[in-house]
């Protein structure tokens, strides 16, 4: 309250009138009639005086209540404003609270649903990585049986030329021999050389056909080697990226194993079949040179 409630003593009452002097003395004989009105005089004063201090102190203690009531008014109103103002806090710091845990709510739904989605995209895309490790082993198998089947050929071939060479020789040899039964000695035993040198050629092609043979099944082993070492560094590969995706913590970190996954598997299988080509070229050429030779 901004103004004061007032008290006796800051009200103004009315001062207590200053006793008047006593009358000087008089000759005892003019006196005596003038002392019983100065005493009735007197008497009034005083009583005028306590009736004002008694209005004074009424209007004080008025005014004493008045405060007291204006102040327990407004200590009302503050305890009121102060019990709304709790309740709005109140009231706020609930609303906030919900909103805190409504948003809170919907993060851990939404974790768990990208929780429960990760294991079915990692099953699809390993499925996925499986399906291109078939196919890429059916494409190298495929393209190593062509090879095979080419060196084969080639190679049966050969012996099949050497064949009829040397049948054809031993034919011309022996139409030889019967045309120059008749001759001399000498033709005789100039036949027989060229028969021994004609076996010794069919002995040869026999030969070359052997090493190609050997050569194309050397390389066939050499082929199921590196695809078995191929198989097994694959199977390494995926064992420790299992292991690495067991040890992510976030979906950034799946989807760099998952990267990095990808681009050694596609390495690898390019890597390797860049090997069996080659190796099945080096096998065709090896088989066609043993065979020539």
């Amino acid at each position: 309250m901004s103004d004061k409630p007032t008290t006796p003593r800051s009200r103004s009452r009315a001062p207590a009138r200053p006793a008047r002097p006593a009358a000087p003395a008089k000759p005892a004989a003019a006196g005596e009639t003038a002392a019983p009105e100065t005493a009735a005089r007197i008497d009034a004063e005083v009583a005028e005086s306590v009736k004002a201090a008694q209005e004074a102190a009424k209007l004080a203690a008025e005014q004493v209540a008045a405060g007291v009531k204006a102040a327990e008014k407004a200590a009302e109103e503050i305890q009121a404003r102060l019990k709304s103002m709790f309740e709005a806090i109140e009231a706020e710091t609930r609303r906030n609270a919900e909103r805190v845990s409504a948003a809170a709510l919907t993060n851990v739904k939404a974790a768990e649903a990208a929780s429960a989605g990760l294991p079915e995209r990692l099953a699809a895309e390993i499925k996925a990585a499986e399906a291109r490790l078939e196919s890429a082993a059916g494409k190298l198998k495929a393209h190593i049986d062509e090879t095979l089947s080419q060196a084969e050929a080639a190679t049966e071939k050969a012996s099949r030329a050497v064949s009829d060479a040397t049948a054809e020789r031993i034919r011309a040899a022996e139409a030889a021999v019967a045309k120059f039964q008749e001759q001399t000695e000498e033709r005789l035993r100039a036949a027989e050389a060229a028969t021994a040198n004609l076996a010794a050629a069919q002995q040869r092609g026999i030969q070359s056909a052997e090493r190609a043979g050997s050569t194309v099944m050397e390389g066939f082993a050499r082929a199921q080697k590196q695809i078995a070492d191929f198989v097994t560094e694959r199977l390494r590969h995926d064992i420790d990226a299992q292991t690495a995706l067991l040890r992510c913590r976030s979906l950034e970190d799946v989807h760099d194993v998952q990267q990095r996954f990808i681009k050694t598997a596609m390495d690898q299988y390019s890597a390797e079949a860049t090997r069996m080509v080659k190796l099945g070229g080096d096998v065709a050429s090896r088989a066609l040179e043993n065979a020539k030779g």
